[in-house]
């Protein structure tokens, strides 16, 4: 399914529309994915399906809150639920630790459980305790990699 192939979240660049509610942001990323929408195809469930997704991601509390009000690190909350929300095989994932605060580690291993991520982030400690296996690059070239055991310095 083509819909299924890819999720991507970048930080800085949350593609959000200031003027919607987050449930209604999420329904607009459900639509335009290949051929047919997945909100047609999800038909009755798609009230489940997203109410999922703002579960996971913690935004159950503030779903029908414009995205303008939302702080840096909900906002960054959204961006990740709209990466996940059609289940994506690979999930490319930058720096989706950034404003998270605390609850970072928590939030990314539910989201990254089963899927296979690329992750981008300056967070070495981060990494090691989310990725079974890491690569550390500098200016574009590997320095190494590392298992979740041994993080490369």
């Amino acid at each position: 399914d083509e819909l299924s192939v890819l999720g991507i979240e970048c930080y800085g660049h949350h593609g959000v529309f200031e003027h919607e509610a987050v449930h209604n942001r999420l329904m607009r990323s459900m639509r335009g994915f290949g051929s047919g929408s997945l909100v047609d195809r999800a038909g009755p469930w798609w009230p489940d399906v997203r109410a999922d997704v703002l579960e996971t991601v913690g935004l159950k509390a503030v779903a029908h809150r414009r995205a303008d009000q939302l702080s840096r690190g909900t906002q960054q909350r959204l961006a990740i639920g709209r990466a996940i929300l059609h289940e994506p095989r690979l999930l490319i994932l930058d720096e989706p630790d950034a404003s998270l605060g605390a609850g970072a580690f928590d939030l990314l291993s539910g989201v990254m459980h089963g899927t296979t991520v690329v992750l981008a982030t300056h967070d070495q400690a981060l990494a090691n305790r989310l990725c079974p296996r890491t690569i550390v690059l500098r200016h574009g070239r590997s320095l190494g990699t590392a298992t979740h055991l041994r993080v490369v310095q």
